[in-house]
């Protein structure tokens, strides 16, 4: 037997293992990302933002962490550019123009816009479609959302932040996990992890971690920045924290004259928690709303229908459209029927 013949064996073997190996990863990234699942480039896009280079730390420890002005780059599957003053909307100027609404969104990855463009976002649409109604008072919809936001860092936010440009409303959106994130008294300036290691990003191990109980990678130490409640345990502190939010925000409203909208967003029905909520928000004086995208969906319809993908819970951009028709129908009624 030649030298080369038996190199074709033992390497055969290998071969087949890479090839198989590499099947596998692909049928997983096409399973959970959809076709763009092909391109390493959006692969590598779903990661957490502590880890995608985005962020650095906030001017304001309070805030504690912000995205990066003049981001251009792709995140979660999508195009995602940041202005220069590091929010993901347009320019706008701090003074405010004459005969103008002007709205300061707060909140984290819903607001944000995790996994769409930025024309895509629900209060980006919401701004184009009641300036098309032509009422003589132009809207401005700003966007202050960044990831994975607690509401102490929300709350800073709208201090340091949205207040100087003298909105007309500020809306808080709050997801399921926004009110379960500690709100730490930070300490320390924010200092950014390394970025994602290339076998975070293959679905092959991240599986084999589920099946082998590994729980230690690198999501997991992203995710220990962020201290969150436990709703089985810790159901009071969730409840004491968004009082001391909508507290806040009364005596904000109270002292500046500043209207105030808050929204639950969520992916299902809660056991009718939401009604309760929504009667909480309201006895405060508030704007409100409860927003449950699985509300939206069309007969045998499964909710992955209106995400990012199956991976992602963030919602898509028709998730984000329903998120513009209920708001635009419940907080901005008067607007969008002025005709």
């Amino acid at each position: 037997m030649s030298i080369g013949s038996s190199l074709t064996k033992a390497i055969a073997p290998l071969v087949f293992i890479v090839l198989t190996a590499a099947s596998v990863e692909l049928a997983l990234r096409v399973y959970f990302l959809g076709p763009a699942g092909i391109y390493p480039s959006v692969v590598n896009s779903f990661t957490l933002i502590f880890r995608s280079g985005m962020v650095e730390p906030a001017d304001h420890l309070d805030i504690w962490y912000q995205l990066k002005p003049n981001l251009d780059t792709i995140y979660h599957g999508a195009k995602l550019t940041t202005n220069t003053r590091g929010l993901r909307d347009r320019e706008y100027t701090i003074d405010k123009p004459d005969d103008t609404y002007r709205v300061a969104v707060v909140g984290s990855s819903w607001t944000m816009g995790t996994g769409v463009a930025n024309d895509e976002i629900f209060h980006a649409l919401l701004e184009q479609q009641l300036n098309a109604e032509q009422s003589g008072l132009n809207y401005e919809f700003i966007n202050f959302g960044v990831e994975y936001y607690g509401l102490g860092e929300i709350m800073a936010t709208v201090r340091h932040k949205a207040l100087a440009y003298d909105p007309d409303m500020i809306m808080l959106l709050i997801t399921d996990s926004t009110p379960r994130i500690r709100w730490s008294e930070h300490t320390e300036a924010f200092v950014p992890p390394n970025p994602a290691t290339a076998p975070s990003n293959f679905y092959t191990v991240l599986m084999l971690n589920r099946v082998l109980g590994f729980s230690k990678n690198t999501l997991d130490e992203s995710l220990a920045l962020r201290s969150n409640l436990d709703p089985t345990k810790e159901n009071d502190l969730i409840f004491e924290q968004q009082k001391r939010a909508f507290n806040e925000l009364k005596a904000i409203s109270a002292e500046r004259g500043i209207d105030i909208a808050t929204v639950r967003l969520r992916s299902h029905v809660e056991n009718g928690a939401g009604g309760a909520k929504l009667r909480t928000m309201n006895k405060l004086g508030f704007k409100a709303a409860v927003v449950t995208l699985d509300d939206y969906l069309e007969p045998g319809e499964a909710i992955e229908k209106l995400l990012v993908n199956r991976s992602d819970p963030h919602p898509n951009s028709r998730g984000h459209k329903f998120i513009a028709a209920e708001l635009r129908q419940t907080i901005f009624g008067d607007a969008a029927n002025a005709d």
